[in-house]
Parts: structure tokens; sequence; C-alpha cells
């Protein structure tokens, strides 16, 4: 099922079982069903949490809770219980840096993705909080993962492989991610270049190598079943060994300082 505006509105105006046969609508009028309309919101939003994020990053979801009168700004007080569902309304500006880096974490762990944005974003605004590049590298890249094939993921992709050459060590994962993101957007030019500039720099570099061969073998298959688009030309990645394992943004930044 995909997240959508229309599903949302449907959903606002329909009877609830757990709502006293309410539709969420009368109930955001009724004190007594805040604590019920409040679960089933976070149901909802759990469920089509990947769905939640729409093509210029807006958060689909946000104008149901303001419709029904739910907050879209939580704070933490001291004695404050924050469940996991909360995480993505947290007023990430608000927070120490301890429970800012502890929020985020805590979203990774759950694959929160909007919550990661939230919390990601506001972690990386801080620069002089960074307990190294290894830190950042980390941000980012988990960041990335969240937006998917999105603009936005190109950006902390190439941020994340320079924090990740600067510490000298391989940029391989995250080149394959890089592009598959820009042969899936049909931006070809910058497949190319990157491709070749990766090859260059890095002729020896086992992983970059296995990177490169993946995506060429993900193409190969991508065309064979679908209709055919515009193709890498092969020299640019010939010779390249088979792939030893699938890539996730944590795999180039395991283990932050």
């Amino acid at each position: 099922a995909i997240l959508r505006p229309s599903l949302l509105d449907h959903w606002a105006q329909t009877a609830n079982d757990c709502l006293d046969g309410k539709t969420p609508l009368e109930a955001a009028a009724d004190p007594e069903q805040r604590i019920a309309l409040e679960a089933c919101v976070a149901q909802l939003e759990t469920i089509f949490e990947p769905q939640d994020i729409g093509p210029a990053g807006e958060e689909i979801a946000r104008p149901l809770r303001e419709k029904l009168g739910l907050s879209t700004e939580l704070e933490l007080s001291e004695d404050s219980e924050l469940r996991i569902y909360q995480l993505r309304w947290l007023d990430a500006e608000k927070l120490n840096d301890e429970t800012l880096i502890g929020a985020f974490l805590a979203a990774h762990a759950f694959a929160a993705n909007r919550a990661i944005l939230r919390l990601g974003r506001e972690l990386l605004r801080r620069p002089e909080k960074a307990d190294s590049q290894a830190h950042f590298a980390f941000v980012h890249g988990v960041v990335a993962r969240a937006l998917g094939e999105r603009e936005e993921a190109l950006e902390h992709l190439r941020k994340c492989r320079e924090l990740v050459i600067a510490r000298g060590e391989s940029p391989g994962f995250l080149v394959a991610s890089e592009l598959m993101i820009l042969f899936r957007l049909q931006r070809m030019d910058e497949f190319m270049e990157l491709a070749k500039d990766m090859r260059q720099r890095f002729p020896n570099d086992r992983q970059v190598i296995e990177s490169l061969g993946m995506v060429m073998n993900a193409i190969r298959q991508f065309t064979e079943q679908n209709q055919p688009g515009p193709a890498p030309e092969p020299g640019v990645m010939e010779n390249a060994p088979q792939p030893g394992g699938l890539w996730t943004p944590d795999s180039a930044a395991e283990a932050p300082a």
C-alpha cells in the first residue's frame, strides 16, 4: 500500500471500533478518546513509516495530525517516558546533544525513517559536537538510507564518501549505492563520471572494484526484466570481479568513534 493524502482523509472520516465506533474526526472532539486516538494514529504512522516521505522529502502524514489537533512538536521533560513512535515528533532543535544522539541511535535501531531525518539533520547542523569524522559519516549514511532514491540522498552519500576517503577507508559500498540511484534517476553523465573517477582513483581497491561489478550486474538484470534504459559503457567497469555481499549505508561507517 502507498500512503496518500486521500487515503488519510478517508481514514479520518471512517468509523473505528477502537474509538467506540466514532470516526477519528469525531474522536478528536472528545477528550476521553484522546489517548485512544493518539494510539490509532501512532499505529497508522508505524505501518506506513517507509512511505511517509513525499517526493520532496515532505511528511505526508503530518497534515492528519494537524487536522485532528494532535501534537507535531514534542518536548521532553526530565520525567518523560519516550516511546518509539514519538521519536518522529521530537523538537530536535531543543534537545541537548546527549539526548539528540541517543534519540537518533534509537530511531536508527528501529528504522524509524521520519525520526531519522528529523534528528539526523539536526545532528549534522552541530558540527562542533561531532566526535570525529566517523561520527558524521555514520549520520550521513543513515540519513541517506532513510531518504531512499531522492536527490537529498545523493548529497548525503557524497558527503559520507568524502569523509570515508579522508579517513583512508574504502568508499566502495557507498559508490555502489550512489551509482544505482543515479542510474534509476537516469542521470547517466554523472553515473559515468563517478564510475570512471572511482576506477581511476582506486584501481587496486577490492571493495570499489567489487561494487562496480555489483552495479553492472544489477543493471544488466534490471534491463533484462524491464524496458531497456540507457546503460553505462562497459569499458568503465570491465574486468570487475563478482561482488561478495550486499550494501547498506552502515557498511561504510559501522563503528562511529
